[in-house]
């Protein structure tokens, strides 16, 4: 008899763990939600092979949520002191300050000099425009050496209770594409966010899910642990020490984490910012190989235009002729037709001396790719060396083995993975597995956490099968 019960009630569990996560409402449910830097997401774990996104927002650029985790990004750079760590100059925000404050100065001061009817005369003219450009450019040129961007109007001061309400706001529209694209009233979820969130930052974000009529079981976890998730269960019985490389990548940013399935396997963790820039960079150094060749276009810079606000455009081109539309299938050859690509600059420069005109090459995004690619890799092979290193102590000090890699994860939402994952290949070689790298894969912390609230799910009511048991028993 007692047997019969307990075969009854593990029934009556398998049946309760298979309903549970598809109930439209309820405290528990198999969904996660990713709050990505560029992309936020939800997904819905129906079984642990059968995850679906459920709702998504891409903000875009200027966007109060792109805004603020930009923002957010560039502080903790500073805050943890990165810059300290690649060896960058410690007074360079100070520097800066000085700068710009002393040529916003030497400007003032030439201004006052010259008397006000001869400023009248001559404001207008074409030549005190062009000086007055070249002044600019000169400022500018030494805003993007120091790698700053540099307003001259006082900006707003970003408070946590700004953060709190866009969160909030884009947790309400979330919930609202949920209910109205899959009849899903989001009311309990485990929470993704980005590695360099502070406690307070996570905290910010259990009080906005709480506003947001989101319950949390625990507390926000990091988005590139949470990507990991449920990723090797087919091989954790073979093999329980599976060792993760999760490569984060962004326009403004680029992080790494590597993580261990097996706590006791004797791999170091750990969380690392290899990037301020991210693929940001790809674009800025293409810029200035375009410029550097371009007499047409270093005229107009010459005469005030920005070189940053070209950054867009070659972007746009060289993904153009990457033919993203063919998921990046192939590569364009010589004779494919998009060997070159004019940029679009309507919107840059004085168009009033000349018709500006530019062209990007497909040798020339080889290049700066390959260099990106290059540089990439040495870091990753210096990081896992290190790592290596302070885990097995002196005895392999120097002997430059990097740390042991089975798996790549690759968080993106952008069009670049393949660098990333060619980078990795060419420090690591071509045997590890890599999962995500595309703009389809988004949502693989997602995804993750989503898994990882079914998995609670499960543990809980397998608890309170084993306590009916006991219970029976007794």
């Amino acid at each position: 008899m007692q047997s019969l019960r307990r075969r009854l009630a593990a029934i009556l569990v398998l049946v309760y763990c298979l309903i549970l996560p598809v109930r439209a409402s309820g405290e528990a449910q198999a969904i996660g939600i990713d709050f990505g830097p560029e992309v936020i997401t939800v997904a819905y774990a129906h079984t642990s092979d059968n995850v679906s996104i459920i709702a998504k927002r891409i903000p875009r650029r200027n966007d109060t949520y792109a805004i603020h985790m930009h923002h957010l990004r560039q502080e903790a750079y500073v805050q943890n002191n990165v810059a300290a760590m690649y060896r960058e100059r410690a007074l360079m925000p100070w520097i800066t300050q000085s700068v710009a404050a002393g040529v916003n100065l030497a400007v003032s001061r030439i201004h006052s000099l010259v008397p006000l009817s001869l400023q009248q005369s001559i404001t207008g003219s074409e030549v005190f425009q062009a000086a007055c450009g070249t002044v600019k450019a000169t400022f500018h040129a030494m805003m993007a050496f120091l790698r700053v961007n540099y307003s001259p109007s006082a900006s707003a001061v970003l408070t946590l209770d700004d953060i709190k309400k866009e969160f909030v706001s884009v947790l309400t529209e979330l919930k609202s594409q949920a209910q109205n694209n899959h009849d899903i009233d989001i009311e309990s979820a485990t929470v993704a966010i980005p590695q360099f969130f502070n406690n307070t930052l996570a905290d910010l974000v259990w009080t906005a899910c709480w506003e947001a009529e989101i319950s949390l079981s625990r507390g926000p976890q990091d988005r590139t642990v949470l990507a990991t998730f449920n990723q090797s269960e087919e091989t954790l019985v073979d093999n329980p020490d599976i060792r993760y490389l999760v490569l984060d990548l962004g326009e403004f940013y680029l992080d790494s984490r590597t993580y261990n399935t097996d706590r006791c396997a004797g791999m170091r963790e750990g969380y690392l910012p290899m990037d301020q820039w991210g693929t940001e960079s790809i674009d800025r150094d293409l810029t200035s190989r375009l410029v550097r060749g371009s007499e047409a276009l270093r005229f107009q810079i010459s005469l005030g235009a920005r070189e940053s606000d070209l950054w867009e455009p070659v972007k746009q081109a060289r993904l153009m002729m990457r033919n993203t539309k063919n998921t990046q299938a192939k590569e364009p050859r010589e004779d494919d037709g998009y060997h070159d690509v004019p940029l679009d600059l309507r919107d840059w420069g004085y168009q009033e001396f000349e018709e500006v005109q530019a062209v990007l090459t497909w040798k020339d995004i080889q290049v700066v790719e390959k260099a990106y690619v290059d540089n990439l890799a040495d870091n990753i092979v210096a990081h896992l060396t290190i790592l290596r290193e302070y885990h097995l102590g002196e005895t392999h000090k120097d002997d430059g083995i990097p740390q042991r890699i089975d798996k790549l994860v690759i968080l993106t939402a952008g069009h670049d993975g393949h660098l990333v994952k060619k980078a990795v290949q060419q420090a690591l070689g071509d045997q590890i597995d890599v999962i995500g790298g595309t703009v389809h894969d988004s949502g693989l912390a997602a995804v993750g956490a989503a898994r990882s609230a079914l998995d609670e799910i499960q543990k809980q009511v397998w608890t309170k099968y084993q306590g009916w048991i006991q219970h029976d028993e007794l």
